[in-house]
């Protein structure tokens, strides 16, 4: 028998039982799943009573230990301080059906099996980068390019250990919630587009037509991103993750730049 996973949960504010109790077993259960892989020893599990709280600490643990850049997403994982850790937003998981509360959930799990080492958050940032757009502005594109990448890491995994269902519910709640309002008039929103369509890669059939959910600005690249995504996959698999960040930069600096000639 594996190593099972020791899985700690940690109320920040006002959460009720039920919830606490909701997130545990989610948790659990996925990392007692898993066959021919190593879940990690340990993960935290800290539950927000409100948006405010969670960001309040993410943002002083950024501070305290010099992470450039910190999303602000529903659930987030995170390594920062040597072990995974994933981060739940009660106050907006409240207004969400509770399959895509668990896909999010078992997104960031997936993350602490895949990136639960600091090694995955010390990335490079390219020096052209920094010369075409500045530092502060560089650093979140090499963030964001990172989500890019190891959220393909993520959804495969998940679609090969059982969990394909859930892939699908994820992207269910991105093409809902974050496609109707996304514009893409930059790099970081072309980069966003791009982290909302790396799970059709896995689920092909889902993303026909997703042309129709886009804003105009957004529809006559979906095929280009996807290509992309796609040879990050096939082509690129075998490169380390600062050479994969690097191209998925280049390659989104390269479409905007097209577009605005």
């Amino acid at each position: 028998m594996g190593l099972r996973t020791k899985v700690y949960v940690f109320k920040v504010g006002s959460v009720p039982k039920d919830f606490m109790d909701f997130v545990s077993e989610t948790l659990n259960s996925f990392y007692r799943s898993l066959s021919g892989l190593f879940p990690p020893e340990l993960v935290e599990a800290y539950v927000y009573g409100s948006s405010r709280e969670k960001i309040l600490f993410l943002e002083a643990e950024a501070r305290d230990l010099g992470v450039l850049a910190v999303g602000d997403f529903i659930t987030v994982h995170e390594a920062w301080r040597g072990w995974p850790r994933i981060h739940v937003d009660y106050e907006k998981c409240r207004s969400l059906q509770l399959e895509h509360v668990k896909a999010l959930i078992l997104h960031e799990a997936a993350h602490s099996v895949l990136h639960g080492s600091p090694l995955y958050y010390m990335v490079n940032i390219d020096r052209k980068l920094i010369e075409d757009f500045g530092f502060e502005y560089a650093a979140k594109i090499v963030y964001l390019s990172s989500t890019v990448v190891k959220d393909l890491d993520v959804h495969k995994l998940l679609a090969e250990h059982g969990y394909r269902s859930y892939v699908e519910k994820y992207f269910e709640f991105l093409r809902n919630v974050q496609l109707r309002d996304m514009k893409c008039d930059d790099v970081l929103s072309f980069l966003e587009l791009a982290k909302v369509l790396t799970p059709c890669i896995f689920l092909e059939n889902e993303c026909r037509n997703i042309e129709g959910n886009l804003h105009e600005t957004c529809r006559t690249v979906v095929e280009e991103i996807i290509r992309i995504l796609k040879e990050l996959t096939t082509t690129y698999s075998h490169l380390d993750l600062n050479r994969k960040i690097l191209i998925v930069a280049k390659r989104i600096k390269d479409i905007v730049k097209e577009r605005k000639r």
